[in-house]
């Protein structure tokens, strides 16, 4: 058998085994999830951003759609842009508000005759300090919305799903895998929400209860905004503790400015909603958008594949203002060099046939 005969084989075989649990997952599924076209589905935090524009548009595929938000004035603005979404007033860390979304859904079940059949979890917030010089309040504000509140919406609207075989589907964030300098708080809140989605997959499963988790990178929301303004954490800051961590501050603005400009619209994350509660064969995750031009999915798969320290140095190399395409290469470079290192070794182990 020949050099070449040999490699063929062996990539053939890698082949086989990469693409096997990919045709086991789709059996798994067949012929498919239960489905619904019409429905009750609640959107939490739907006040702007990524929660308004799902909000618009699960209600222009037919579905009723109640949408959650915290003030009175953007119940009245979401009622402007869109006259078919329903709006209350849902602050999820109030359970006294839980209490009454579950009793408001229940209602619209009876007047209208229609299942409750999704729940989308995107209430969330975010402060971005190195955990040190952060308040614990915070912290504590920040996980409230973002891990307690969406459990305890989630367990209480769990019986109406499991009546309808409905669908959950939570928003993360590529924050749950690739933690940057400054997220301990929000990074950690979503790489719980991983964790927290694939449990309730595992403990839905036998209820046909299908659970997703969609995870965008940068998109145009009401968030970056909020970042910028006054209500920046960093401006607040005192001499001090700017001073200890000035490193990560003072290439922020630009680091912003350039995410903001390259952010996906809204609509790629529409998209990965829409079909989590349509199709027959939904995706336990769906990454979505880019980092600062790179699609999200496959900065993903890269840092996976790096080794910690790596890609430290890369997350910050980027943060002091080196191009993040620049580095992005640079990781690619030393994975090209490794693929031909390994190559030759593979080629050099001919008594392995």
């Amino acid at each position: 058998m020949t050099e070449k005969m040999k490699l063929t084989q062996f990539f053939l075989l890698c082949s086989v085994l990469f693409l096997s649990p990919y045709v086991v997952n789709f059996v798994l599924l067949f012929p498919g999830l239960h489905t619904h076209q019409a429905g009750i589905i609640l959107v939490t935090g739907a006040s702007s951003g990524i929660g308004l524009s799902a909000a618009i548009a699960l209600a222009r595929k037919g579905y009723t759609v109640v949408a959650g938000v915290r003030r009175e004035h953007d119940a009245s603005y979401i009622k402007s842009v869109e006259p078919s979404l329903i709006p209350i007033i849902l602050d999820v860390t109030k359970d006294s508000h839980v209490e009454r979304s579950v009793q408001t859904v229940e209602q619209y079940k009876e007047r209208y005759g229609l299942q409750f059949v999704g729940l989308v979890n995107n209430a969330g917030v975010s402060k971005g300090l190195p955990l040190e010089i952060q308040p614990f309040s915070f912290v504590e504000q920040v996980y409230g919305v973002n891990t307690f509140g969406l459990l305890k919406v989630t367990k209480e609207f769990i019986p109406l799903l499991r009546r309808s075989k409905g669908r959950i589907i939570n928003v993360g964030s590529v924050a749950g895998h690739l933690a940057t300098a400054g997220g301990s708080t929000y990074a950690g809140t979503k790489h719980a929400l991983e964790a927290i989605s694939d449990s309730l997959r595992r403990e839905l499963f036998h209820h046909e209860v299908s659970v997703s988790l969609v995870e965008p990178a940068f998109v145009e929301t009401a968030i970056f905004g909020k970042s910028m303004s006054s209500n920046d954490p960093v401006s607040k800051l005192s001499k001090e503790d700017y001073s200890l961590y000035q490193i990560m501050f003072d290439k922020r603005e630009a680091t912003m400015e350039k995410n903001i400009r390259l952010a996906s619209s809204t609509s790629v994350t529409d998209e990965a909603i829409t079909h989590a509660m349509q199709s027959l064969y939904p995706h336990s995750r769906y990454v979505v958008a880019n980092v600062q031009g790179i699609p999200a999915v496959v900065l993903m798969k890269l840092f996976w594949l790096l080794p910690d320290r790596v890609a430290d140095f890369i997350l910050h190399k980027n943060m002091t203002g080196y191009p993040a395409v620049l580095l992005f290469a640079l990781a690619l470079g030393s994975f090209g060099i490794s693929g031909k290192f390994i190559l030759a070794l593979f080629r050099k182990l001919d008594h392995l046939w």
